[in-house]
């Protein structure tokens, strides 16, 4: 008997420390110009424990057409980027992505947030 709730007890302290995932939706894609890759930018939920829902954004990329698996989040707090800013997507070439992070302040005025990029090819 002693044994069911230390079992029930180490269960519940292994899932809080785990993320998992609850939903997801994609709000924009881009194509390389040779159509060869893909990068889609997804909102993800995420629950940490059972009492919290969580936000993050995820740019996930790979072969156009294949079940894409690599991504880069970012999470608020830990990125000034925000699932609501303007994400404009420069192919320098099918392999590599320049994405610029562009805000509008109170007056409507647009400044860039962040540049980074992603090389498919790693």
């Amino acid at each position: 008997m002693v044994l069911i709730p230390i079992l029930f007890l180490s269960f519940h302290i292994s899932m809080k420390e785990e993320e998992q995932e609850l939903d997801s939706f994609t709000f924009k894609k881009s194509e390389s110009p040779n159509l060869i890759n893909i990068i889609e930018f997804r909102e993800m939920t995420y629950t940490e424990d059972p009492y919290t829902v969580l936000y993050s954004m995820r740019i996930y990329y790979g072969k156009r057409g294949s079940i894409l698996k690599k991504y880069k989040e970012f999470k608020p707090g830990n990125s000034p980027i925000d699932i609501n800013d303007d994400f404009k997507i420069h192919w320098e070439n099918d392999e590599l992505v320049t994405i610029d992070a562009i805000r509008k302040n109170e007056k409507g005025e647009s400044y860039l947030v962040e540049t980074f990029k992603i090389d498919l090819s790693q």
